[in-house]
């Protein structure tokens, strides 16, 4: 049974044919996953979203995703590349399966948003040479506006995750209050969220974005910083223990659930 679209992306369609867009072609993992459902956790090759005014989308992945993405992704039209086991593939390059699922539509030399703010230079210089003829628009912005407005399922996501970061908050302020170090403080944290997780929220998923040498499976991570060094905003807790007058600053779960 194919799966239902979600609102989010019929906005961007709306969207693409505001800025004259034949297709969105998105790398960045937040872009990907917001447009086909699909977090491969680890991002060791490319994974690249097609959407097209019309519907006929497509996600891109290397064969050894490819049970991963029919599991997890809304879009119906799975391609592959490169070689995994027995999986049949459309080739061991991305850059020419993407013109060939372009060419396929009719688009290869249509105008393509990209999400700029993203690719490297290298990039986008392989998808130019393998596109002659295309011309080429950032995307970026189109997609952010679309992900500022958000769907049922993105909104009950969110409360979730609010109600599990308030659960590390108060772990965080206990272990706080008992005269913990930061870095006692930032696991206590985390435990009780990961608890709560698992016993609140037990079909969530709760990955965050990796890159190209690791994946983030559980992304409810939280630092703690006090005195001076909260105004690094970003470190690792280290062992030292808060002192009395001193600002404690502590942050964590920065992406919704998704399930």
């Amino acid at each position: 049974m194919p799966k239902e679209t979600p609102g989010r992306v019929r906005r961007l369609r709306a969207a693409m044919a505001r800025e004259g867009f034949d297709a969105i072609v998105a790398f960045k993992p937040q872009n990907s996953f917001y447009m086909s459902g699909f977090n491969p956790i680890i991002y060791s090759h490319p994974v690249v979203a097609i959407l097209t005014p019309e519907g006929s989308d497509a996600l891109l992945v290397h064969a050894l995703r490819d049970d991963h993405a029919k599991e997890a992704s809304f879009l119906s039209d799975i391609r592959l590349y490169g070689a995994w086991s027995t999986k049949k593939t459309m080739g061991p390059s991305w850059r020419a399966a993407l013109k060939t699922i372009l060419a396929e539509r009719g688009i290869e030399k249509g105008r393509i948003g990209l999400d700029l703010d993203f690719i490297s230079v290298a990039r986008f210089r392989e998808i130019e040479a393998e596109l002659a003829g295309a011309e080429f628009a950032d995307a970026s912005d189109a997609i952010m506006q679309c992900r500022s407005v958000k769907d049922e399922d993105e909104i009950e996501n969110a409360r979730a995750a609010g109600e599990i970061a308030d659960i590390g908050m108060d772990a965080a302020i206990l272990a706080l209050r008992k005269g913990c170090n930061e870095r006692e403080i930032s696991l206590a944290s985390m435990a009780a969220m990961s608890h709560s997780w698992a016993d609140r929220y037990p079909d969530k998923e709760v990955a965050d974005f990796g890159n190209l040498e690791h994946g983030i499976q559980n992304g409810m991570f939280a630092w703690v910083l006090s005195g001076d060094r909260m105004f690094l905003n970003c470190d690792n807790p280290t062992t030292k223990t808060p002192q009395k007058g001193e600002t404690v600053i502590r942050r964590g779960i920065r992406t919704p659930l998704e399930g």
